[in-house]
């Protein structure tokens, strides 16, 4: 049989809606990463946040585990779509520094 590439694409159908999220932390195993997406509401009581020690908690709405070979192709791709949205929008994104190849 010969050697023959797959293209794997969405097929449209979620099984789940889709999730707003906000914020996300990045945490690491020897075997993957989890991303943990959360949805950080405005502040509305100062006083409380002072008593948590000026911690806002935020609720986790998904936390995705990604197998670490599926990383390089994942951090391609989201710097591919944050340089087009960059170009069009001519948009100054907060912390964003484009990936040298």
């Amino acid at each position: 049989m010969q050697k023959q590439d797959i293209k794997i694409m969405p097929d449209g159908n979620l099984e789940s809606k889709r999730i707003y999220a906000n914020f996300a932390i990045v945490s690491k195993s020897p075997f993957d990463f989890s991303i943990q997406f959360c949805n950080v509401a405005p502040i509305s009581d100062f006083s409380q946040l002072e008593k948590n020690g000026f911690v806002h908690y935020a609720p986790v709405v998904a936390e995705i585990a990604i197998p670490k070979e599926v990383i390089p192709g994942l951090i391609e791709a989201l710097s591919s779509q944050l340089n087009e949205i960059k170009r069009e929008d001519d948009v100054e994104l907060r912390g964003y520094k484009p990936l040298e190849k």
